[in-house]
């Protein structure tokens, strides 16, 4: 935003990924931030640095790969991943825990949120075996809309409330920060 990081913004005094990942932290048994690009910076948090090799930084797509490809690597045995953008500083502190609950014997591959009628798809949770779809049709064949990806796969939404707000309010720009900063401010003090 404005060629400022997103992640770094500070949000009523604290970092928007130190924000995120203080209500999602809780909710994983693993994580690790995939970024499209170095910043040292990231290191200060002491988690795990995947970055999008494609050559193109296909987006949020690339990063959900390179994060199927860690879980790969370092935790075999986990069957799904959450992905969330670090500019959502409103994600409810059950996040991971209701899109799982809510996939629980059902034939899915990927749980997304909705509020309102926002469609949320990045805001949501992937199986791991969809490794090697995501790969080709990503990589490969080009797919670079999360929408037509998903509509490609089993999928479900789950529809969150929004009020008091909508819990993915994500900021895009100096106005979103604004009112970003005023909930968190009203939020305090209320």
């Amino acid at each position: 935003m404005n060629g400022h990081d997103k992640a770094f913004m500070v949000l009523a005094g604290v970092p928007l990924l130190k924000r995120i990942l203080a209500i999602v932290q809780p909710q994983l048994k693993a994580l690790c931030l995939s970024t499209n690009h170095r910043n040292e910076k990231y290191c200060s948090f002491g988690i795990p640095i995947v970055q999008d090799e494609s050559k193109d930084h296909v987006g949020p797509l690339g990063g959900i790969i390179a994060g199927m490809e860690w879980v790969r690597k370092f935790h075999p045995e986990t069957e799904w991943i959450a992905s969330f953008p670090c500019d959502t500083p409103f994600l409810p502190s059950d996040f991971v825990t209701q899109l799982y609950w809510q996939v629980q014997n059902k034939d899915v591959d990927i749980v997304y949120s909705h509020s309102g009628k926002r469609v949320h798809y990045i805001c949501s949770l992937w199986r791991v075996r969809l490794h090697k779809f995501l790969h080709r049709a990503v990589l490969e064949e080009g797919v670079s809309e999360v929408n037509v990806l998903i509509s490609r796969c089993k999928s479900m939404g789950v529809e969150w409330p929004t009020e008091p707000n909508d819990p993915f309010f994500n900021i895009n720009n100096p106005e979103d920060f604004e009112m970003a900063e005023k909930q968190v401010l009203n939020y305090d003090q209320g």
